[in-house]
């Protein structure tokens, strides 16, 4: 009985069901309860069916600690798409070795994070790899060629989808749910694939 035969997904709802008014998440620019963070999430999970990412897609995430991470991280599991867990320092050869390898048919990065500023990276990551459909950019300058987080995930509302319209597109615990990074010898990350149960196991 290690394995509890839940998602993600399944874990954040039991903890709106007990705890609706708790603060969920503290952040420089929010604070939120477990109601209103999983308005987000579902907001953002629905934003990303009505762009075309569907169940078993990898979606590759570089962004760094802020509420958007979180709100993607949720939202991709209610929809049984799988996190490839990037960092922001990545550069131009590890984007394009990570989106190659687990063929990713989506990548969520800043538009800017710190002194980086990722234009150069977008623009040239999109003529590298093939798979990639989707460039979904996290701030206020968006490039052309890729497609605006706010803009897309501000055009759901809620109110028109009926409470239990992502229960359709749940995962099975036993579905991949994340791929972890490592180094090795080479010095490009590998992937490390781990489903539901097997994630969630290992927490705790």
């Amino acid at each position: 009985r290690w394995w509890l035969g839940l998602t993600f997904g399944d874990i954040l709802d039991q903890a709106v069901d007990l705890y609706p008014r708790r603060e969920a998440l503290v952040t420089e620019d929010a604070r939120l309860t477990y109601h209103q963070f999983v308005e987000n999430v579902n907001q953002v999970a629905i934003a990303l069916l009505e762009l075309g990412i569907k169940k078993g897609d990898k979606v590759l995430i570089q962004l760094p600690n802020w509420k958007e991470f979180f709100f993607i991280f949720f939202g991709l599991h209610k929809i049984g798409a799988v996190a490839v867990l990037g960092l922001p320092r990545h550069a131009e050869r590890e984007i394009e070795h990570l989106c190659n390898l687990t063929e990713a048919a989506a990548w969520i990065v800043p538009s800017q994070y710190r002194k980086t500023e990722y234009h150069p990276l977008i623009n040239s990551i999109r003529n590298k790899c093939s798979e990639l459909k989707w460039t979904i950019v996290v701030g206020d300058d968006v490039p052309e060629s890729a497609v605006s987080y706010h803009d897309t995930v501000g055009k759901i509302d809620l109110k028109r989808y009926p409470s239990d319209y992502l229960e359709r597109h749940r995962p099975d615990p036993l579905d991949l749910a994340n791929i972890l990074l490592t180094g090795g010898t080479t010095g490009l990350p590998k992937g490390v694939p781990r489903t539901h149960n097997d994630h969630i196991c290992n927490g705790y």
